[in-house]
């Protein structure tokens, strides 16, 4: 049994695969196994996938026609053996030490069932960018679950691919579910924060890359927003408001 299962989905991402897999590769942590769910890829990614496959961490799952983010996260998720859970995606990278950092918080901290980090925005070249409206909210959020359970009512102030999280979760919260998407992350850290607490640390590990080519940027932003709001007003029932 590994320590951590790092799920990363990947759908059409040859330009950027490479970067994000070494940046798992290069973490100062090692006890992981990767679960690479290719979800019908018809650009030349799965040949770059296969470079990686003959490592021994290194699991593969082939489907052959897109599916979608959802499904792929929850299987990686069924898949995994780690007693923490980690996700990346195929055009973002993780810092160095990200992995180190945050399994060092859960094993310190066993009130807590996911934590979450900081990210720096890049471009599609890996240059830094200036943090938006949206970025500056969530690193004014405190490492305090209950202020950040009430956050999470006004805003989605954790970024989907910077957690990590026990996986006994889904003994009582399930799985993502496919119905709220593609606000399903939102909607998913909304139900976590109701039974359990989650962390956040107050430091950049992550680098989030935003380019036309992003899977939300090819989403309606109205229909994104009406997601999420529908993931709020339930949460907001489930809660009695």
């Amino acid at each position: 049994m590994v320590k951590v299962s790092v799920v990363f989905p990947v759908y059409n991402c040859i330009k950027y695969f490479q970067e994000a897999m070494e940046s798992i590769l290069k973490q100062t942590f090692k006890d992981f196994e990767v679960i690479i769910r290719d979800d019908g890829s018809d650009d030349g990614t799965e040949k770059v996938i296969n470079t990686y496959t003959q490592m021994p961490n290194i699991k593969l799952i082939n489907y052959p026609i897109n599916t979608g983010l959802t499904e792929s996260v929850n299987e990686g998720i069924r898949k995994a053996v780690g007693e923490y859970i980690a996700i990346q995606h195929a055009d973002d990278i993780s810092l160095p030490s990200r992995l180190e950092k945050q399994v060092q918080y859960l094993d310190t901290h066993p009130d807590i069932e996911l934590v979450a980090s900081w990210v720096q925005y890049i471009n599609r070249n890996g240059k830094n960018k200036r943090d938006d409206w949206w970025l500056k909210q969530s690193k004014s959020v405190p490492d305090d679950p209950i202020l950040i359970r009430d956050k999470l009512l006004e805003i989605n102030c954790i970024f989907s691919p910077t957690v990590m999280f026990r996986k006994r979760i889904i003994d009582t919260v399930g799985f993502y579910d496919p119905d709220a998407w593609p606000a399903e992350d939102y909607d998913y850290w909304l139900r976590i924060s109701e039974v359990h607490n989650i962390g956040m640390i107050q430091e950049v590990l992550y680098h989030y890359r935003q380019h036309p080519q992003q899977g939300t940027r090819t989403v309606n932003m109205k229909y994104i927003k009406t997601k999420a709001m529908e993931a709020v007003q339930k949460a907001k029932n489930r809660r009695g408001l």
